[in-house]
């Protein structure tokens, strides 16, 4: 399940980058960050560092710094949290997760038919 969610965030942020958004910098946030092992297998597929704050308490944080902003009552250039960790992929195991999204990649053009079969029929 890790390795399929990072694989599809992987293919999110490609496309974020194609499209001319989506900067070079990671930030992880919420309970994921406190095991090591999340942060981990994103960074290893994606092949991207990331950084860890030192409050993870999630994306609520996140949204009301993002608020603040809007509102006038944070100032732009306040920095809304200390970064405390940042983990570093792998070199090995990523060019492994190179090879492998690769393959995931080709999974939904090719079983599109099925997934869409499978979508129209309805429980009875």
């Amino acid at each position: 399940m890790l390795e399929g969610t990072a694989l599809a965030l992987r293919h999110n942020l490609e496309v974020m980058a194609d499209a001319g958004g989506g900067g070079r910098r990671l930030v992880a946030v919420g309970g994921g960050t406190r095991g090591g092992l999340w942060t981990r297998v994103v960074s290893d597929v994606t092949g991207r560092a990331q950084e860890l704050p030192a409050q993870t308490i999630g994306a609520s944080y996140g949204d009301a710094y993002l608020a603040g902003l809007a509102s006038g009552l944070v100032a732009p250039a306040a920095g809304w949290t200390t970064i405390a960790a940042r983990v570093e992929p792998d070199i090995a195991t990523t060019a492994l997760y190179d090879r492998l999204y690769g393959i995931y990649r080709d999974l939904y053009p090719a079983t599109r038919a099925q997934m869409h079969a499978l979508a129209s029929i309805q429980a009875g």
